[in-house]
C-alpha cells in the first residue's frame, strides 16, 4: 500500500492510488435532517453540537462502543442501529465512513481501542478521527465551565491518536486526524486552532517513533489489537487539560 510519504493511509493517498492524481472534495446538500434535532429522537442535538450542528465541526452522531458514553452525549441510537445501517450501505455498494471523537468524557484508552477494534471488523471504507471540541452555546460548554468536563492536552491527544492509528487496519482510509472548530465559538482546546502545528507534530512524532498505521493490527484476527502499543506512541498517559489555553 502506497501511503505517499505519510505514516498512515490518508484520503489524499487513496485518491492518488485510485485516480493517479490529487482530487478535491465538494460539498453536496442531500436535503437530510438530523433525527436528534428534527424531533424524531430529540430536538436538542448531541451534547457537543452547537446550533449549526455538524456544520460547525462536529461529526453529527459519533460512534462510541460504550453505551454509557452514547447516553451521555445523547447519540440517540443503539450500536445495533449502526451495524444495521452498515449492512444496508454495504448491500447498496455505498462506501461507509465513520466518525470517532477522541477525548469524550469518561472514556479510557481501552474504551477507545475497543471502538477501533470493532470498526476493524465492520468492513468500513474510511474513518474520521476527531478531537473533542468545547463550543460556546452547547450543553457541553456549560459542563466544561462548571468543571465537570476536561479536554486533552496536545501531547495527550497525539498519544491517543497515534495509538488508534497503529491499531487501525492498514486498509482503512483516514479522512481526518484533527479538527478546527469555528474561532468565534471555540472555547477549548485552544491548541486546536493551529491545525498545521497539530499535523506537523503528528507526522514528526510518528516518523521519529517509526510508527505506521496497522502496526498493532493483524488482518482477519480480532485478538490482534495490542493495548500495550500505547507505550510506543508517546510519553505518559491520557491527561486532561484544565485550561483552554494549552
Amino acid at each position: 500500500m502506497d501511503y505517499h510519504g505519510k505514516p498512515y493511509y490518508s484520503l489524499d493517498a487513496w485518491c492518488k492510488n485510485t485516480y493517479g492524481e490529487k482530487l478535491y472534495k465538494i460539498a453536496l446538500d442531500a436535503g437530510l435532517t438530523c433525527p436528534n434535532r428534527d424531533g424524531t429522537l430529540d430536538t436538542r442535538g448531541c451534547i457537543f453540537c452547537s446550533a449549526g450542528g455538524s456544520g460547525d465541526f462536529t461529526p453529527g452522531s459519533a460512534l462510541s462502543i460504550p453505551e454509557q458514553t452514547a447516553r451521555y452525549i445523547r447519540r440517540g441510537y443503539a450500536l445495533s442501529c449502526f451495524t444495521h445501517a452498515c449492512d444496508r450501505l454495504h448491500a447498496a455498494g455505498i462506501p461507509v465512513i465513520v466518525h470517532v471523537i477522541l477525548g469524550l468524557p469518561g472514556e479510557t484508552t481501552e474504551m477507545v481501542l475497543e471502538t477501533i477494534h470493532f470498526l476493524n471488523g465492520c468492513g468500513i471504507f474510511g474513518i474520521k478521527l476527531q478531537l473533542l471540541h468545547i463550543l460556546d452555546n452547547t450543553d457541553l460548554a456549560g459542563e466544561y465551565r462548571a468543571g465537570k468536563v476536561q479536554v486533552l492536552t496536545l501531547d495527550s491527544y497525539l498519544t491517543l491518536l497515534i495509538t488508534c492509528i497503529a491499531a487501525l487496519s492498514p486498509d482503512i482510509v483516514i479522512h481526518r486526524v484533527t479538527g478546527d472548530g469555528p474561532k468565534s465559538l471555540l472555547i477549548a482546546p485552544d491548541w486546536s486552532r493551529n491545525k498545521r502545528n497539530v499535523l506537523n507534530t503528528l507526522h514528526q512524532r510518528m516518523k521519529l517513533s517509526s510508527i505506521r498505521q496497522g502496526q498493532c493490527y493483524e488482518s482477519g484476527t480480532f485478538d490482534s489489537l495490542q493495548i500495550n502499543c500505547t507505550v510506543h506512541a508517546g510519553q505518559g498517559h491520557i491527561s486532561p487539560d484544565h485550561s483552554a489555553d494549552q
